[in-house]
C-alpha cells in the first residue's frame, strides 16, 4: 500500500542568526531615533530660552548644533532606507528569476514556506514596492532637513534684530 500524498509546502527553516541580526538592527536604529529625539528636544529648548531672552547669541549657537544634529540623523536615516530599499530590490530581482520566494540561499529569521509562481511573483513585487518606498522616502527625507534647513534661516535673520 503506498502512503498517501500529502500537500504540505517546503520550508526554509528559520536561521537564529538572521533573526538576532534582523532584531539587532532594528533595536539599534530605534534607539539612535528615540537618542537623537530627546537630543533634538534639547536643543529645541534650547532655542525657546534664547527667543525668551532675546539673546542672539545663544539662538544662533543652538540652531547651528540642532541643524548639525538633524543632518547626522537624516543622513543615516538615509542611509539605512538606501540599504533596506538594496536589500529589498535584490529579493525581488532573485525571487524574480528564481521563481521561488525565499530566492536559493537566502537566510530567512523564521521557518518560511517556499512560494512558486504567481505567489512568489506577488512577493517580488511587493518588495520591489517596498524597495521604491524607501528610495521615495530618501528623497522626502532630503526635502524635510532642506525645508528646515530654510525655515530655521529665517530665524536666525528675524533674530538678528535682537539687541
Amino acid at each position: 500500500m503506498s502512503e498517501p500524498e500529502t500537500n504540505t509546502p517546503e520550508i526554509v527553516p528559520g536561521s537564529r542568526r538572521a533573526r538576532l541580526m534582523l532584531i539587532g538592527e532594528l533595536l539599534l536604529v530605534g534607539a539612535g531615533l528615540v537618542a537623537a529625539l530627546l537630543v533634538l528636544w534639547h536643543e529645541h529648548q534650547q532655542v525657546q530660552r534664547a527667543l525668551s531672552e532675546e539673546n542672539a547669541a545663544l539662538l544662533h549657537l543652538a540652531v547651528e548644533r540642532m541643524l548639525w544634529l538633524a543632518a547626522v540623523c537624516h543622513s543615516l536615516l538615509g542611509i539605512f532606507l538606501v540599504r533596506v530599499a538594496a536589500e529589498a530590490g535584490l529579493i525581488a530581482w532573485r525571487t524574480e528569476r528564481s521563481g521561488r520566494f525565499p530566492p536559493p540561499g537566502m537566510r530567512v529569521g523564521w521557518d518560511t514556506p517556499i512560494r512558486r509562481g504567481p505567489a512568489a511573483r506577488r512577493a517580488a513585487i511587493a518588495r520591489a514596492f517596498a524597495a521604491a518606498g524607501c528610495l521615495f522616502g530618501v528623497v522626502g527625507i532630503w526635502y524635510m532637513h532642506h525645508s528646515m534647513v530654510h525655515g530655521w534661516n529665517m530665524i536666525l535673520e528675524m533674530a538678528a534684530g535682537f539687541r
